[in-house]
């Protein structure tokens, strides 16, 4: 796989809301804590997988964001008692462009 190290854009901006800092904080520190994803530069060049340890989480930083990402959308349909949220007359999510196929 190439990288590409010399025609490459970065961007940097602020970001002052402490809700916002809390949630970036929560995924660099999951990035920084991976087990699972990691490949370790070997003396003679060659690359190998990092594997988990007693007590690391066994899941792939993809599979820990997608499980934050459902109990963030789980938490945002209850009502402060508990009770679920009744749904919106809209369906209550984005609409999907999908093409159907004929049958």
């Amino acid at each position: 796989m190439t990288r590409n190290l010399e025609a490459h854009l970065e961007v940097v901006a602020p970001v002052k809301d402490p809700a916002l800092q809390a949630q970036l904080r929560d995924v660099l520190e999951i990035q920084l804590n991976n087990r699972r994803s990691v490949w370790d530069m070997q003396p003679d060049g060659t690359y190998a997988q990092r594997q988990p340890g007693q007590g690391d989480d066994n899941r792939t930083v993809n599979e820990i964001l997608i499980d934050l990402a459902r109990q963030r959308l789980a938490a945002s349909s209850q009502t402060e008692d508990g009770a679920k949220k009744p749904a919106s007359k809209s369906g209550g999510g984005r609409k999907r462009n999908v093409a159907h196929k004929a049958a």
